[in-house]
């Protein structure tokens, strides 16, 4: 069960993407002696593979089928 609506992921989602976009675009810039440096790639792109995540779990996707015991030799 999931903490999130499937609107707030969605939401998150787009945030998310919008925000990968601007730091491919430009990783820290200066304007008036103030320095802006944006998030890192890697930590943006974890996050949205976290929220995909949130929003199968959220729609009943059951994951990866994980079976137990020895395989036919």
């Amino acid at each position: 069960m999931s903490v999130w609506t499937e609107e707030e992921l969605d939401q998150q989602i787009e945030e998310y993407k919008r925000a990968l976009s601007a730091c491919s675009r430009a990783q820290s810039y200066t304007i008036a002696g103030r320095t802006l440096t944006r998030a890192d790639l890697p930590k943006i792109r974890s996050h949205l593979e976290w929220l995909k995540r949130q929003k199968e779990v959220l729609q009943g996707y059951p994951g990866p089928i994980k079976r137990r015991g020895r395989p036919k030799r």
